[in-house]
């Protein structure tokens, strides 16, 4: 009998599990599949992210330069891009005087830089899988301060100056540079006998040549425009050095010759007559030119608030009106002939006045010719220096250094004041400052805390006559008026400053007293850098 085979059910089902086995690897493989395809494309993201990390970096650190040129940074965020591939960037600066590491708070530097090092850092703003990427972008650059502070100005007018019959400017000594600084305004460069030999600063307002016999042989500075209504005289020029004009155009009603550089916001007028005859004898950038650089930028300061405080005139005799009196009584009473002119000059100088005519004596400060620095608070006094036209002057004669503090001052038939031995003195008329005190504003109203009104600086008829030995300043928060020709070594700064005959002279000669601070600070955050860049680099 044949065996029968029988086939069961052994191999039953093994289809399926193949089918099983492939669809495991097939997954297997999509899976490496996918999961390559994500890689790379987490890869290409990053890439691109790193890309335009690099370019964003760098991008940060270009932007940073730029803004270096109107004041000091401290830090500063970026963002570049959209969707995935946005980055932020962190901006980070240390600024150097030398190689000193200065401070930078709020945009203000603890002194002038002269390096800085940008270090800008680029982040994803939209973090992906994996390590993030970070760029580093690293430039060290050398600064120089595009405006720069003042030591103070021969003239400074907190309003306009009235030029009159025209004044002239200079300094005693070469090795200074006189200034006219104007804070508010627009500022005339009239009549013909008009000569600034120095600079010129208006910070908030322009500068018009009117006449040809006015010129500057420094700088000129203007915050918006500068003018040339007339040519320069034969042979001469407007400004002797450079000229800018910060947001304004270049105006031209007749040709300008400039000796230096003019740098200008806005525009030239190119193409004009005017300008065709112009002569520049530097470079010239503008709107419409060359765009410059960098402007120089120079902000207003207000006129100082000085104030008299006791405390700050430590090594000082303080006097009084009583004390003033009493050195004029010493050095006229000897020359009078009648008890009446003794009760006279007494009274008067009580009242404030002092009665030049009574007598031509020298008064010696101090009257027994020590070498007593003196301050007189006179705040109570609206100081009068009176004499008939012709006749004689008030003559002071200083033996040591000498300030008067004065509700207002007016003089007719002069002032003169001179060194007793010979020797560099200072002499002060100082018109405290008014209005509410301590609050780093000059204002010339009315103190209500004590009724105090400061008043003008009047000098008429033959005015003031300052010896070379003679270093003076002259104060208030009001009017000084030179209605007569003058002569003066020091500095002179007034809420405005009106002048009357052809040729006063404001000779420069840098004042040192105590609780007055003349320098024009511009050397914070509100100063711009010009940069060079010494070395850029990708850090990582």
């Amino acid at each position: 009998m044949r065996e029968h085979q029988h086939y069961g059910p052994v191999d039953r089902g093994s289809a399926l599990v193949a089918a099983v086995g492939v669809a495991i690897i097939g997954m297997m493989l999509v899976a490496v599949v996918v999961t390559q395809a994500v890689m790379v494309t987490n890869d290409s993201q990053r890439d691109r992210v790193r890309t335009t990390e690099v370019h964003s970096a760098e991008a940060a650190v270009d932007a940073t330069l730029a803004s270096l040129r109107t004041g000091a940074i401290c830090s500063r965020d970026y963002t570049y891009g959209t969707g995935t591939t946005a980055t932020t960037v962190t901006v980070s600066l240390k600024y150097y005087d030398d190689s000193t590491e200065l401070t930078c708070a709020s945009g203000t530097l603890s002194d002038t830089a002269t390096k800085a090092v940008v270090t800008a850092t680029s982040t994803p703003v939209n973090p992906g899988i994996g390590i993030q990427p970070e760029r580093i972008m690293e430039a060290t650059v050398n600064l120089q301060a595009i405006a720069t502070s003042i030591p103070g100005a021969a003239l400074f007018s907190g309003g306009t100056i009235n030029p009159g019959g025209g004044y002239n400017v200079s300094a005693a000594a070469d090795s200074e540079a006189a200034a006219v600084w104007q804070d508010s305004g627009d500022w005339l460069c009239n009549p013909n006998n008009t000569s600034i030999d120095g600079s010129v600063f208006v910070p908030n307002g322009s500068a018009t040549f009117q006449s040809q016999g006015c010129y500057v042989t420094g700088n000129v500075y203007a915050k918006t425009f500068i003018q040339a209504q007339v040519k320069a005289a034969n042979g001469g020029y407007h400004i002797g050095g450079n000229a800018v004009a910060f947001s304004g155009n270049l105006v031209l009603n007749n040709p300008i010759t400039i000796k230096g550089n003019l740098a200008v916001g806005g525009t030239v007028p190119l193409g004009t007559v005017q300008w065709k005859g112009s002569s520049i004898s530097g470079t010239v950038c503008s709107a419409n030119t060359t765009v410059c650089p960098g402007l120089e930028y120079y902000t207003p300061v207000g006129l100082p608030e000085i104030d008299y405080y006791p405390a700050e005139w430590t090594g000082w005799t303080l006097s009084n009106k009583a004390g003033f009196a009493t050195q004029v009584e010493n050095a006229w009473y000897p020359t009078f002939t009648k008890s009446w002119q003794n009760t006279n000059l007494a009274s008067d100088l009580g009242n404030c006045t002092v009665p030049a005519n009574m007598s031509d004596a020298i008064v010696n400060f101090p009257s027994d010719k020590s070498k007593t620095k003196t301050v007189y608070d006179m705040r109570d006094c609206a100081l009068k220096i009176q004499s008939h036209s012709g006749n004689t002057y008030f003559t002071m004669n200083l033996w040591a250094d000498t300030v008067l503090f004065v509700k207002s001052l007016d003089v007719t038939n002069g002032l003169v004041v001179q060194s007793g031995d010979g020797k560099e003195h200072q002499f002060a008329i100082i018109v405290a400052d008014g209005g509410t005190q301590n609050n780093g504003v000059a204002e010339c109203t009315t103190r209500s805390s004590t009724g105090y009104t400061p008043g003008n600086i009047s000098l008429s008829s033959a005015a003031i006559t300052v010896a070379p030995e003679i270093t003076i300043f002259m104060y208030t928060p009001c009017n000084i008026g030179f209605q007569n020709k003058s002569t003066s070594y020091g500095q002179i700064y007034g809420g405005t400053v009106t002048v009357g005959q052809t040729g006063t002279e404001f000779i420069y000669k840098q004042v040192n007293l105590p609780g007055v601070a003349l320098t024009i600070d511009q050397s914070s955050a509100s100063s711009g850098y010009y940069v060079q860049i010494a070395s850029k680099r990708e850090m990582r």
